[in-house]
This record gives structure tokens, sequence and C-alpha cells, in this order.
């Protein structure tokens, strides 16, 4: 249901994580998706999916910030792991991005009752370390 989990190097590796004719999106790509949604604030909501676990109509834990999931992206809260052990399933999620420049990481982070977050691991053992979703867009 929530899909699988990555470290960035297998975000580095091309051979294989997104399908023919599709990419992990670039910092740039996921930010103007940000802005088209309305910012950083705005976009929490537009990209969650909708209900709640205390409503017994979705998955998110209610910390007052619903999603609304106008948009479509439908983000479920996978949570994230570190090495081998796993956080936040009801209450977060991140999606890795490709960096526009250098050789940095950067994930997006979305959670329950907050603004979507960018974290950056320029640390070569974080970038192993931690696991997120990927989130494939089309080639144009």
């Amino acid at each position: 249901m929530f899909g699988k989990l990555y470290n960035f190097q297998a975000v580095e590796d091309t051979s294989g994580l997104c399908p023919c004719n599709w990419h992990v999106p670039t910092a740039t790509e996921f930010a103007v998706l940000l802005n088209y949604l309305g910012g950083y604030i705005e976009a929490m909501r537009e990209l969650k999916s909708t209900g709640t676990i205390e409503g017994g109509d979705g998955l998110w834990v209610n910390n007052g910030e619903e999603g609304f999931n106008r948009s479509g992206f439908n983000a479920l809260p996978a949570g994230y792991a570190l090495y081998d052990e796993f956080f936040g399933r009801d209450s977060i999620t991140g999606f890795w991005v490709t960096p526009n420049t250098g050789v940095g990481s950067k994930v997006y982070i979305i959670s329950s009752n907050s603004y979507v977050n960018e974290q950056a691991y320029a640390d070569p053992l974080l970038k192993e370390a931690y696991y997120y979703s990927v989130r494939c867009i089309r080639n144009l």
C-alpha cells in the first residue's frame, strides 16, 4: 500500500528505479509543483491523501491539517527509515529528488501537521542511512 523506501544511492543509480521514459524529479521540478499548489504551506494539504485514522476514512493521524488531495498526488504517510528502524508510518512521508547541481541529495518531507519541508543531506553516510519514498514523473 505504501510502496518501497529507498536510500539516495538508488536515486543516483539510474539503471532502473523509474520505468522507461520516467525519471526521479529534480529539486527544481518539485519546487515548481509546490509553487503551483500555493507554496510550501498550502501544498502540504494539496498533496496529502484525504481522510484520517481517527475518522476511519484515511491513513494520516489527525493533527489539525487534513489533506485535500486536489492535486491528485495522493501522498500517503509511508514514514521513513533510518538504517533499519522505521518512523512516522502514520504522520510523515518524504520524497527524494535529484539535485540541480553538485552531489548533495534532497528530500521533500510532508508531515501531518506542518508545511512541506526541504531536507538536504550532503554527508555520504546520511545519504545511505535514510530511506524515503520516490515518486517518478514522466519525461516530456
